[in-house]
């Protein structure tokens, strides 16, 4: 962040032009013989404020020296980011497969900056990040969906996409020059493999990286045969299907909505050839 040094340099140089005024007058009044009472009223108001400027006169311009000092003290990162290997990783795997990558910045409970990568920057997935003396909390979230934005810190996907998140804590005097940030999927798939269209609510679709968490905003979703959504995870752990029924979803896993079908069990036959010894006559 830039910051303006214009109206400190100011102000010190009108101080200091004042006080040189005020000195060459208040010599100029105490040389003049004349003693009159309206003299001695000015000269007496000119003394008090004296007390209060003169000081100010002896103060250099340090200031602008402090500033550029503390600017030169920003760290600058680069983050890497890897992915965990597992069951359910079905869709993106590495930076490659993603479309949207976002940063925001924390420091004393405040956004400092949040930075927005998308597939055509040249160094998405290795973003370099420049950050204020002091402790950060870095925010990331990143995501496939084909369009995706953040308005403050909300991010908005159209439709959500598989979606990774961490985040984690700088203090720039120990931060190296490269860290690696692992992200972890935190939301669960929804497969409709019935042959009929079945509509799911209480669904989260918008994340705050202000928070951290998914937003309390809920929408429904209807999925036609063989059609799949994400959702994040409402702190209930389940969604709610038309008619009523609970719907577990949980992050990194896939709830899939299926129909019971015939129950067929395999047979097998056998016959017994042998005769009972036993006989039956019957006389005609």
């Amino acid at each position: 962040m830039k910051h303006s040094n214009f109206s400190v340099r100011h102000a010190n140089s009108y101080v200091n032009a004042v006080c040189s005024k005020l000195i060459t007058f208040k010599a100029n009044r105490l040389a003049d013989p004349v003693t009159s009472p309206l003299h001695l009223t000015r000269l007496a108001i000119l003394a008090l404020l004296s007390l209060f400027i003169m000081p100010s006169c002896s103060r250099d311009d340090t200031t602008d020296e402090t500033t550029a000092d503390n600017a030169n003290d920003s760290t600058t990162i680069t983050i890497r980011f890897t992915f965990p290997e597992t069951r359910a990783y079905t869709r993106a795997s590495s930076a490659a497969d993603l479309r949207h990558i976002f940063i925001t910045d924390i420091q004393d409970e405040f956004v400092q900056q949040t930075i927005h990568q998308t597939s055509s920057d040249e160094d998405f997935g290795a973003p370099a990040i420049t950050l204020a003396p002091g402790t950060h909390t870095l925010r990331i979230l990143a995501t496939d969906a084909t369009t995706a934005d953040i308005s403050g810190t909300a991010i908005t996907q159209t439709p959500l996409g598989d979606t990774f998140y961490n985040e984690t804590t700088i203090i720039t005097t120990e931060a190296p020059e490269y860290i690696n940030i692992s992200l972890s999927r935190i939301v669960a798939k929804v497969l409709n493999q019935t042959e009929d269209s079945h509509t799911v609510t209480d669904a989260l679709q918008t994340f705050s990286l202000g928070a951290g968490r998914p937003s309390a905003t809920t929408t429904s979703v209807t999925l036609a045969p063989e059609q799949e959504t994400y959702t994040y995870i409402p702190s209930s752990g389940k969604l709610t299907l038309e008619n009523g029924s609970d719907l577990p979803v949980i992050a990194n896993h896939i709830t899939i909505l299926t129909v019971p079908g015939p129950i067929t069990r395999p047979m097998s036959l056998d016959a017994d050839y042998t005769w009972d010894t036993d006989t039956t006559a019957i006389e005609l």
